[in-house]
């Protein structure tokens, strides 16, 4: 996928919000490391004002809950992690505010 869009991973940040924007569309695209020698796509993200509440919607709406809704102190969010029955996995995220 990443030969494909011709993404090539620059540095790694471990806290903050990593990626590259793609300018005026709001979409962020992240690379991170996988277990393999192979790219992978892992998930979709989705910032949500209420994680917790659109978590429990998209449960009752069939989704499967993977990591319920927690901190990531280290990256400065609140997050859950779901995966929909097709196997496609979506991040809720809401970044804490700058100091």
């Amino acid at each position: 996928m990443a030969r494909v869009l011709v993404i090539r991973r620059r540095r790694h940040q471990t806290h903050g919000e990593p990626g590259r924007r793609v300018p005026a569309s709001g979409l962020k695209i992240e690379l991170s490391r996988s277990d393999d020698s192979h790219v992978h796509f892992r998930h979709l993200g989705f910032r949500a004002e209420d994680v917790d509440s659109a978590h429990e919607n998209l449960v009752k709406a069939g989704m499967e809950s993977r990591e319920a809704p927690h901190r990531r102190g280290f990256a400065r969010m609140y997050t859950s992690f779901l995966k929909q029955p097709g196997g496609l996995e979506v991040q809720l995220v809401k970044y804490d505010q700058p100091a």
